[in-house]
């Protein structure tokens, strides 16, 4: 009796360690599966980042400063999207950059755009993958203080080497600004940065004529290597027109010590027109550098889309801050004008859709917003915004859930 109950015993022993084995070896394959899955789909994301032909993201992003010498910016507000599923995500940079949040993002091409308040906005694309090397060394991003309307600039960036690369403009009128000159005789032309120690910004601001034209291009001064072990490349910026970015030829000789860039024509209206060239030039010395570009030439090349101003830099701010945007809105209302308020999508009170701020302050009026917000029957405080000339948003801090009250008073 008591070798059968241990025969059974045994028994069940040999079932249960069947079992176990069973259970590992459908483990192991189940992790084979995953492993080829994941071949196969890390094969494809390097596939897909070839005909992109976009970067890795960095682990960390420096903002720096367009015109003012070894500043940074903080603060930077990075909005990054996915295009090929649905994510978004708000992060802010500190005093020393941006570390990149790389667990928390998926696989693919992203976009990140930067706002920063008084900076022109920067939007560019990486491809993300999990098991790639990302870029170590930090990404030094330009941030270009925003330009009044008819102004353009332009920043050179390039890597460690060579240590100096200059950047020129030459304009329809014969002036010709660089490190030699400075500033053009009539002070439109403006060389703000010069870098003669690698990386760059060099940045020329230009105030625009009407019926000019402004030619740009960079000189391989100390030339210890070539243009295409530079990594050089040149940004544009326009007023109310998202910034352009130009890259080395791809053909060419890159020993060649001129790169010649681009021409931005101005018509009568300051609307621009850019003439790409693309195209390196023999010669190292002053007489080879290009001629002066012809005016008038602003039809003949395709223009610059104008864009409405962004929103996006408040849209992130109220995001990151849990802050309150209000839209204020005036119309008329008996013998005065009456001051209504949206708070989020829903309206206070009853508003027409055409009732824009805009229309209501065409003539610059002043005044001012007080904003009592109330909730579940309790008074949560007062905000105070003010609204001057044709700025549509306000922030105030106040509860997520609130109905919104305003009144109005002369500034």
């Amino acid at each position: 009796m008591a070798s059968e109950l241990r025969i059974k015993e045994h028994s069940v022993e040999l079932e249960r360690q069947q079992l176990e084995l069973e259970r590992l070896r459908a483990e192991e394959q189940e992790k084979l599966r995953r492993l080829k899955n994941r071949e196969v789909w890390f094969s494809h994301l390097k596939e897909q980042r070839r005909h992109h032909e976009l970067p890795l993201p960095s682990l960390f992003y420096v903002f720096t400063h367009a015109t003012e010498k070894n500043a940074t910016v903080d603060g930077v507000l990075v909005e990054i999207s996915a295009t090929d599923v649905s994510f978004r995500k708000v992060v802010q940079s500190g005093a020393k950059g941006l570390e990149f949040p790389l667990r928390e993002v998926p696989e693919g091409r992203l976009r990140l755009t930067c706002c920063a308040k008084g900076f022109e906005e920067v939007q560019f694309d990486v491809f993300h993958i999990s098991e790639a090397d990302v870029e170590k060394q930090p990404c030094r991003l330009v941030m270009s203080p925003e330009l009044s309307v008819g102004s353009l600039r332009v920043v050179l960036m390039w890597g460690d080497k060579p240590k100096d690369l200059d950047l020129h403009c030459i304009d329809s009128e014969q002036n010709h600004v660089s490190f030699r000159q400075k500033e053009s005789q009539t002070k439109h032309i403006q060389l703000d940065l010069d870098d003669t120690d690698g990386h760059g910004p060099e940045t020329i601001t230009v105030q625009s004529r009407t019926n000019q034209a402004y030619s740009f291009f960079v000189h391989n001064y100390t030339h210890e290597v070539d243009f295409a072990q530079s990594a050089a490349r040149l940004i544009l910026y326009v007023a109310d027109v998202p910034a352009r970015e130009f890259a080395l030829p791809k053909n060419g000789d890159a020993n060649l010590r001129h790169w010649k860039v681009c021409t931005v024509h101005v018509d009568s209206n300051l609307a621009t027109a850019i003439e790409q060239h693309g195209e390196f030039l023999r010669g190292e010395y002053v007489k080879d550098e290009p001629g002066a570009p012809a005016s008038g030439r602003a039809s003949e090349f395709p223009m610059d889309m104008r864009r409405p101003p962004s929103t996006r830099f408040v849209t992130m701010q109220q995001e990151l801050a849990g802050v309150t945007s209000v839209q204020m809105v005036q119309r008329e209302a008996g013998q005065g004008r009456q001051t209504e308020v949206l708070a989020g999508d829903r309206a206070v009170q009853n508003l027409r859709q055409e009732d824009s701020i805009s229309e209501c302050l065409s003539g610059g009026w002043q005044f001012r917003i007080l904003l009592r917000w109330e909730g579940e029957g309790k008074n949560h405080g007062l905000g105070r915004g003010a609204c001057y000339g044709r700025q549509q948003d306000v922030l105030i801090r106040a509860p997520s859930a609130c109905a919104v009250r305003a009144c109005n008073e002369p500034v």
